[in-house]
């Protein structure tokens, strides 16, 4: 993944290139290490995840634990309603050892309903108020793979950050990355290798939304 290279003077500064943990759903441990300590190695530190990822985040997390004071911890919610976020709030900081993240995000937002049911009454946005009111989150951001969604995001003074695909095959975002950039949020880029299409003859973490936790489990 990709940071824009933005800072705020109250999280730890992201490095222009990061680890999203996802595709460790398909990987050995051994290379979820070896892939871990490489990124680690070369100063990476932006670390993008959610509860959903399931494994994926169990196999990495014992290395990034000791490393927590100089990671950019970007952490996303799944889930639609307030309770069920909270809950997986709670268990993502245990699994870190952490008390707070650095961005916590709404996580693919897909739909104008889905916006308005995690934005209203219940919804999973008051959590992440409550959160960055206990400083359990320093910002707050969306992330959505439908790009109506993320300008929804860029228009609200709610969210200091976006996260959604960028890369050569999928560029419908970037028109709504660069206003999010102009009106002073933070930029991350994922699937910038295009889920693997772009280099492999094997699509890496095909078929992975199939494996995903329903958002409120």
């Amino acid at each position: 993944m990709l940071a824009s290279g933005f800072s705020w003077p109250d999280t730890v500064s992201p490095t222009r290139l990061g680890i999203g943990l996802i595709p460790f759903m398909n990987m050995e441990p051994e290379e979820v290490d070896a892939t871990v300590l490489r990124a680690l190695s070369l100063g990476w530190n932006v670390v993008d995840f959610s509860r959903v990822y399931g494994s994926a985040v169990e196999k990495a997390q014992h290395l990034l634990r000791p490393e927590r004071d100089r990671l950019f911890l970007a952490g996303k919610l799944y889930a639609r309603h307030a309770d069920r976020a909270r809950e997986h709030l709670e268990n993502m900081l245990r699994g870190f050892g952490t008390d707070h993240f650095d961005l916590l995000s709404l996580h693919d937002v897909s739909s104008r309903e889905e916006f308005d049911m995690v934005m209203g009454p219940g919804g999973a946005m008051e959590t992440l108020r409550e959160a960055k009111r206990k400083g359990q989150a320093v910002r707050l951001g969306m992330t959505g793979h439908w790009p109506p969604s993320l300008d929804y995001a860029v228009q609200s003074e709610e969210f200091d950050a976006i996260t959604g695909p960028l890369n050569p095959c999928c560029l419908e975002n970037l028109g709504i990355m660069q206003r999010a950039a102009f009106a002073g949020k933070m930029v991350l880029a994922i699937k910038t290798l295009g889920n693997g299409r772009i280099f492999g003859p094997e699509p890496l973490g095909w078929g992975l939304e199939a494996e995903l936790m329903p958002a409120d489990s």
